[in-house]
């Protein structure tokens, strides 16, 4: 079994998010999960406040680390994501290859459950558009059922921009189950 060492860095963690209240809280939280951490030692946490960035806050904090052990710093940076680590001594890691092969297992097992949650996101997402597809298609079919209608009075019936609604009704037209005369929209056929 490899000896301890001690592992000292310096390490910064940002959240991200909006309002700028909950970004102060989440960092806050995280901050006080890691003090909570046994095989951590933080020496010193300085905070920042938020800042604007984009449409989103920004606040980060740089913290002095002490760990106890390379596994307890790679575990660290599987539950915190920091943005970024640096260690400060010593300058070689030792690691057995029992502890190595327990990381890489670790590492693999985080990297499948994001996988799995990107699929399912993904799978969730393409039934929303094409749910979302199909709404857009009965409320079209529902505008022009009666009469011709200009793409400005279908998006007015919609609720949504003409430039949004223009592709989807072009994308009709093209199939020949919209006719279009003179800017006006016909239904030829059903968009089923």
């Amino acid at each position: 079994m490899a000896e301890k060492e001690e592992i000292f860095t310096k390490v910064i963690i940002e959240v991200v998010g909006t309002p700028k209240e909950h970004v102060e809280n989440s960092l806050k939280m995280v901050l006080d999960n890691i003090k909570k951490e046994p095989a951590i030692s933080p020496e010193k946490m300085k905070v920042f406040r938020p800042k604007p960035i984009d449409n989103y806050f920004s606040a980060f904090a740089e913290l002095d680390l002490r760990f106890d052990s390379t596994g307890a710093l790679i575990g660290f940076c599987f539950d915190y994501m920091p943005s970024s680590v640096e260690i400060v001594r010593p300058e070689q890691l030792g690691i057995g290859s029992v502890e190595m092969g327990g990381l890489l297992n670790d590492l693999l097992s985080k990297l499948h459950n994001v996988n799995m949650a990107v699929t399912q996101l993904k799978t969730e997402n393409d039934n929303l558009k094409n749910n979302a597809e199909g709404l857009l298609k009965n409320i079209i079919m529902l505008s022009i059922r009666e009469k011709p209608k200009n793409i400005d009075e279908i998006a007015r019936d919609l609720g949504i921009r003409s430039a949004d609604l223009k592709p989807f009704v072009d994308k009709y037209v093209e199939e020949g189950r919209i006719e279009e005369r003179e800017g006006l929209y016909k239904l030829k056929s059903s968009l089923y």
